[in-house]
């Protein structure tokens, strides 16, 4: 497994930035590293500008009623956990998957979780 990526992403994450407010507010961004410097500036610019447009947490996307946001599973008492088998993909399919993965990884949608299996 390819570890560069997430290394790359756990750098990011430590050297985030930060968006202050005048009323002390803090709001925390992840930005590339592979931005460059002015990139980077115009970005945190952009950003500081229309941060009242953002929902930073789910408290700020007014009109969206939170229950409709939230994940809940209804269970019956009496049910039991099964982990049920991996089931097999048509070939077709798997390599269709495993392309749209990698589109996505490289993009930075996504990214490797090492010890995840």
């Amino acid at each position: 497994m390819d570890l560069s990526i997430f290394l790359d992403f756990v750098a990011t994450v430590n050297n985030d930035e930060n968006l202050n407010e005048r009323d002390s507010n803090t709001f925390h961004v992840i930005i590339s590293r592979k931005l460059i410097k002015e990139q980077e500036e115009r970005l945190l610019e952009t950003l500081k500008k229309n941060k009242q447009a953002i929902g930073w947490t789910l408290d700020d996307l007014e009109g969206i009623d939170p229950s409709f946001c939230t994940h809940i599973i209804d269970l019956e008492e009496e049910a039991k956990d099964k982990v049920q088998l991996q089931r097999r993909l048509n070939p077709t399919l798997m390599e269709v998957g495993k392309k749209e993965v990698l589109k996505l990884k490289d993009v930075g949608i996504i990214y490797p979780v090492p010890n995840s299996m």
